[in-house]
C-alpha cells in the first residue's frame, strides 16, 4: 500500500519498450508460477527525464481485468485497487552494479554508469507470484535513508 501511495504522489510517464507473453526469471524460492503472465518492458520518467527500466510480469488473469489501464498506467496503484486477490506477501531485494548498453540507452547515462537494481516479488495467498519486476533505476535518482536509532552515551 505505501508503494503504490508514493507513485500515486508522483507524476510519472510509463513509455513500454516492448509488450508480450513470457514467464518471469523466478527460482523456486521466489514462489509457484501462474500460468500465464503478461510482460512489459517500460522507461519511466518524470519531467521528462528517465529515471528506471522495468521489466514487469503480471498474471495474465490479473491483466486481464483492465488491460488498458495496465498498459498506460503505473501498475502498482492498479494491481492495489483493483485487489483482484490479496497481496499476501510482498518482497523486494535492493543491489547495485552498472548500466549496460541498452539500459544505458533507455536512462540516458554513460554505459557502465551507476544504477540500482531492484527486484520486486508479489504473492497471492497461495503463494502464486502475481507481480514479479527487475527495476533499473538511475544511481543519481537513488536516495536510502536509514534510522539507525538512538545513541546514547
Amino acid at each position: 500500500q505505501a508503494l503504490a501511495e508514493m507513485y500515486q504522489a508522483t507524476s510519472q510517464q510509463p513509455l513500454t519498450v516492448e509488450e508480450g507473453r513470457r514467464k518471469p526469471p523466478v527460482i523456486a524460492t521466489d514462489g509457484e508460477l501462474a500460468e500465464t503472465y503478461m510482460y512489459m518492458k517500460r522507461v519511466h520518467s518524470s519531467d521528462g527525464l528517465p529515471y528506471c527500466v522495468i521489466s514487469l510480469y503480471l498474471e495474465e488473469k490479473i491483466f486481464s481485468l483492465s488491460p488498458e489501464r495496465f498498459r498506460n498506467e503505473l501498475v502498482i496503484p492498479i494491481l492495489v485497487s483493483l485487489s483482484p486477490r490479496r497481496i499476501a506477501k510482498a518482497r523486494q531485494t535492493l543491489t547495485i552494479g552498472s548500466a549496460d548498453a541498452e539500459t544505458a540507452r533507455l536512462l540516458r547515462v554513460p554505459t557502465d554508469a551507476p544504477v540500482a537494481r531492484v527486484q520486486r516479488v508479489f504473492h497471492d495467498a497461495d503463494n502464486v507470484v502475481i507481480y514479479y519486476a527487475d527495476v533499473i533505476y538511475r544511481g543519481d535518482a537513488v536516495k536510502v535513508e536509514m534510522d539507525l536509532g538512538s545513541v546514547t552515551s
